[in-house]
């Protein structure tokens, strides 16, 4: 039972990673992302923008617009690992959000241009 006023703490890296829910959670799988893969989930299991009625009213012009920058990015460039590139990814425990520890390291080399940027 949750009191009025009571505050509480949804542990969302823990929903994220929980193999009730995710098969192999560690491990970057595209098609978990389908309609028809969130349909077979509780609803309320992925919360990147929260839920309910208070949920982050930005939620699909945050998702539109991080899917247009991976689309411009995409159709210019390669990207790939590098020499300072850390997998796997380790994570901050000085923050409450999910953060990387170290800075991401990643090259990218124009699809148009033979340089590396």
């Amino acid at each position: 039972m949750i009191e009025k006023s009571q505050k509480i703490i949804i542990p969302i890296y823990a929903l994220h990673y929980d193999s009730k829910y995710y098969t192999d959670p560690k491990k970057f799988i595209p098609k978990r992302f389908s309609a028809e893969e969130k349909a077979k989930l509780p609803s309320d299991i992925h919360l990147t923008f929260s839920d309910g009625p208070r949920m982050c009213i930005g939620k699909r012009f945050a998702e539109m617009e991080i899917k247009l920058v991976f689309v411009e990015i995409l159709t210019k460039f390669e990207v790939f690992p590098c020499d300072k590139t850390e997998i796997p990814l380790k994570y901050s425990n000085k923050v409450f959000t999910l953060m990387p520890k170290h800075l991401i390291w990643i090259r990218f080399k124009g699809m148009n241009r033979p340089n590396v940027i």
